[in-house]
């Protein structure tokens, strides 16, 4: 019998595997010892199966046996075979009645490309999730793909990324493309997993072929995390442009979004120097240069609740600093509220 090959599921193998401890009449080994036993000739000959299709209870039983089983002498093995024809010869096997349980219990056993293509062909999704790769994708390929897809499509994937990787997403796509998609996170409802790993697998492959769903989101404050890491400007501009789509949902996203502006009125005193350890010195130097016009009141209350051999070095490189250009100290005061908003994240610090 070719056990590397054998196309049978762990529990039709034995099927009350890990149920109880009834004694085989031929060799006095449970049903779950006897399936230890395959398991261990299916591995020795290179094959596997697929255990977790059984319950734990019966996973737990399984790897006891396989623990105690020690050495099994080849009469035993003989008969356990035996049994196992048996078992075959009187149920039969059972195969998978659609497309989709079909590819995923060959997905081993053909080509991955093939595998894929069929997938594509049958507009089946994959079982693995897609979204981790798509997070580490270039914004511009990520881009080149969702020209054509409807903003609720973009507006998943937006939701599927970090809040960093979708606010690169965000700044490059055209204005008008990237306020529609922010809208349209605040009208997606709940959809199937299964659907959402569809469209990201179909971004993956590099087509087209989604279509609109919908995604159970907390629609404000997703937003706000996309929008967090943009650029002041642009983060005005659709919030502006959501206001005369939605008044209530823009005054929500503002509400929950964390500007540098916000520092002195929503932040603790005593949290300033764990934020000021957590960010470059350089990027935080540029921050606070390229706010002391406009936000002088932000700039203080950073310096005044910090060590004062500190606050003096900052304001000595301060003084040093050349003003940086609009769009590097946009980038740094982000750089230091997308740091704040993680460390929130993170329980090291509070704010109202």
């Amino acid at each position: 019998m070719d056990l590397a090959n054998m196309p049978v599921p762990a529990g039709e193998v034995f099927p009350d595997a890990g149920k109880g401890s009834t004694e085989s009449e031929a060799n006095g080994l449970t049903r779950s010892q006897k399936a230890a036993i395959i398991l261990r000739m299916v591995q020795t000959d290179g094959g596997r199966l697929d255990l977790p299709a059984l319950s734990e209870r019966a996973q737990t039983r399984l790897a006891r046996d396989y623990l105690t089983l020690g050495q099994v002498e080849r009469p035993v093995l003989d008969r356990v075979l035996q049994d196992l024809e048996s078992e075959l010869a009187r149920d039969g096997l059972t195969f998978p009645d659609s497309i989709a349980d079909t590819l995923t219990a060959l997905d081993a056993q053909l080509s991955p490309d093939l595998i894929s293509r069929m997938r594509q062909r049958f507009g089946i999704s994959s079982t693995e999730n897609p979204w981790p790769v798509l997070d580490q994708t270039a914004p511009k390929d990520l881009l080149a793909a969702l020209q054509q897809e409807h903003p609720k499509i973009t507006a998943v994937v937006l939701s599927q990324l970090a809040p960093d990787r979708a606010a690169e997403l965000l700044k490059d796509l055209p204005d008008e493309a990237g306020t529609q998609a922010t809208f349209s996170i605040s009208q997606i409802e709940r959809a199937p997993a299964d659907v959402i790993r569809q469209i990201g697998t179909a971004l993956q492959a590099g087509h087209g072929n989604t279509k609109e769903t919908a995604l159970d989101v907390a629609t404000p404050e997703l937003i706000a995390a996309i929008l967090n890491p943009t650029g002041a400007r642009r983060r005005d501009e659709i919030i502006a442009a959501l206001g005369a789509q939605d008044a209530e949902l823009a005054a929500q996203v503002r509400s929950a979004i964390f500007t540098f502006g916000d520092i002195a009125e929503r932040l603790s005193p005593a949290d300033i120097p764990t934020i000021t350890r957590a960010v470059p010195e350089d990027t935080l130097v540029a921050g606070l240069v390229a706010a002391q016009a406009s936000m002088g009141d932000v700039v203080d209350f950073v310096l005044a609740n910090m060590s004062q051999r500190m606050a003096s070095q900052l304001r000595d490189e301060m003084a040093e600093r050349e003003p940086p250009s609009e769009e590097d100290g946009e980038a740094a005061m982000s750089e230091l509220t997308n740091t704040i908003s993680k460390l929130r994240d993170l329980g090291e610090i509070s704010y109202s």
